[in-house]
């Protein structure tokens, strides 16, 4: 009797351990300068990413579940040029995508990301950034 209460008890215990979880970020890139050789304007580009996420935290063994997106802004001299969701989950570790369909003063704007889970609370985003295919920055979050 003494090992089948143990067992519900420890039974008890793993199964209903799980701590809701709604989850928003914002981070920030540097913004960096990209002078065109052709024509010497320079612009200034900079960005954000939006994470987030509504799931469980095991307390058993701090695995995540649920569902969560990150959404990329690029701007180019303070305007908004380029919005979109990037594919995969921000806690599971690694996701990508690129985002097209972006403007800027007539030219196409695209951002061509990865991310890279380092640690269980940091996942490393790289966003190259294009105007007309050609990579005028790298934002990092």
């Amino acid at each position: 009797m003494k090992k089948f209460s143990l067992l519900l008890a420890a039974t008890s215990l793993m199964a209903g351990c799980a701590v809701p979880i709604n989850y928003h970020q914002r981070d920030a890139a540097d913004p960096q300068r990209y002078t065109f050789p052709d024509t010497r304007q320079t612009v200034i580009v900079s960005g954000f990413i939006d994470r987030s996420y509504s799931g469980e935290r095991s307390t058993f063994d701090g695995s995540v579940s649920g569902a969560g997106n990150v959404e990329l802004t690029v701007a180019i001299n303070g305007s908004t040029a380029l919005r979109g969701t990037l594919n995969g989950n921000p806690f599971s570790g690694n996701f990508s995508g690129n985002v097209t369909g972006g403007k800027w003063e007539g030219h196409s704007v695209t951002a061509i990301c990865t991310g890279t889970r380092k640690s269980r609370d940091w996942t490393d985003v790289k966003c190259p950034v294009l105007i007309d295919d050609q990579q005028v920055a790298e934002l990092h979050f």
